[in-house]
Protein backbone atom coordinates (compact mmCIF):
# COMPACT_ATOMS: atom_id res chain seq x y z
CA UNK A 1 0.00 0.00 0.00
CA UNK A 2 1.40 3.50 -0.89
CA UNK A 3 1.31 6.64 1.06
CA UNK A 4 -1.60 8.00 -0.80
CA UNK A 5 -3.69 4.94 0.29
CA UNK A 6 -2.48 4.85 3.34
CA UNK A 7 -3.73 8.67 4.17
CA UNK A 8 -6.95 8.20 2.03
CA UNK A 9 -7.53 4.81 4.71
CA UNK A 10 -6.88 7.48 7.79
CA UNK A 11 -9.50 9.96 6.18
CA UNK A 12 -12.23 7.44 5.75
CA UNK A 13 -12.12 6.65 9.20
CA UNK A 14 -13.26 10.59 9.68
CA UNK A 15 -16.15 10.04 7.78
CA UNK A 16 -14.77 11.05 4.43
CA UNK A 17 -16.66 9.10 1.63
CA UNK A 18 -13.55 7.49 -0.26
CA UNK A 19 -15.00 8.30 -3.98
CA UNK A 20 -14.76 11.59 -2.92
CA UNK A 21 -10.77 12.03 -1.94
CA UNK A 22 -9.14 12.59 -4.83
CA UNK A 23 -5.65 14.06 -5.08
CA UNK A 24 -6.18 17.25 -6.24
CA UNK A 25 -9.13 17.54 -4.37
CA UNK A 26 -9.00 20.01 -1.20
CA UNK A 27 -10.05 19.03 2.00
CA UNK A 28 -12.08 22.25 1.98
CA UNK A 29 -14.14 20.52 -1.23
CA UNK A 30 -13.82 17.20 0.75
CA UNK A 31 -15.94 18.80 3.58
CA UNK A 32 -13.51 17.81 6.25
CA UNK A 33 -13.35 20.76 8.90
CA UNK A 34 -10.26 21.98 10.79
CA UNK A 35 -11.39 19.33 13.74
CA UNK A 36 -11.01 16.28 10.91
CA UNK A 37 -7.91 17.76 9.59
CA UNK A 38 -6.46 17.50 13.63
CA UNK A 39 -7.92 14.26 14.05
CA UNK A 40 -6.22 13.56 11.13
CA UNK A 41 -3.18 14.96 12.07
CA UNK A 42 -3.29 12.81 15.49
CA UNK A 43 -3.56 9.60 13.68
CA UNK A 44 -0.42 10.10 11.53
CA UNK A 45 1.36 10.96 14.34
CA UNK A 46 0.46 7.79 16.21
CA UNK A 47 0.81 5.77 13.75
CA UNK A 48 3.45 7.13 10.75
CA UNK A 49 5.78 8.96 13.43
CA UNK A 50 4.88 12.21 11.61
CA UNK A 51 4.06 15.56 13.33
CA UNK A 52 2.21 18.08 11.31
CA UNK A 53 1.54 21.64 12.37
CA UNK A 54 -1.47 23.13 12.96
CA UNK A 55 -0.83 25.50 10.86
CA UNK A 56 -0.15 23.21 7.92
CA UNK A 57 -3.39 21.67 8.22
CA UNK A 58 -5.57 24.47 6.42
CA UNK A 59 -8.53 23.72 4.08
CA UNK A 60 -6.76 24.73 1.07
CA UNK A 61 -4.68 21.99 1.66
CA UNK A 62 -5.36 19.03 -0.85
CA UNK A 63 -4.70 15.06 -0.23
CA UNK A 64 -1.28 15.56 -2.70
CA UNK A 65 0.08 18.14 -0.62
CA UNK A 66 -0.53 16.50 2.40
CA UNK A 67 1.45 13.04 1.41
CA UNK A 68 4.56 16.01 0.34
CA UNK A 69 4.32 16.94 3.88
CA UNK A 70 4.21 13.88 5.64
CA UNK A 71 6.87 12.32 3.47
CA UNK A 72 9.30 15.62 4.30
CA UNK A 73 8.46 14.77 8.29
CA UNK A 74 8.92 11.01 7.78
CA UNK A 75 11.56 9.29 9.94
CA UNK A 76 14.28 8.71 7.59
CA UNK A 77 15.88 4.72 8.35
CA UNK A 78 19.55 4.28 8.35
CA UNK A 79 19.90 1.70 5.82
CA UNK A 80 23.89 1.08 6.59
CA UNK A 81 23.04 -0.77 9.97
Amino acid sequence: MDLHENVVQVLTRFGLPEDEIRRESSFDAMDADSLVLLEVALVLRKELGVTLDEDELVPELTATELVALIRQRMPTVDRTS
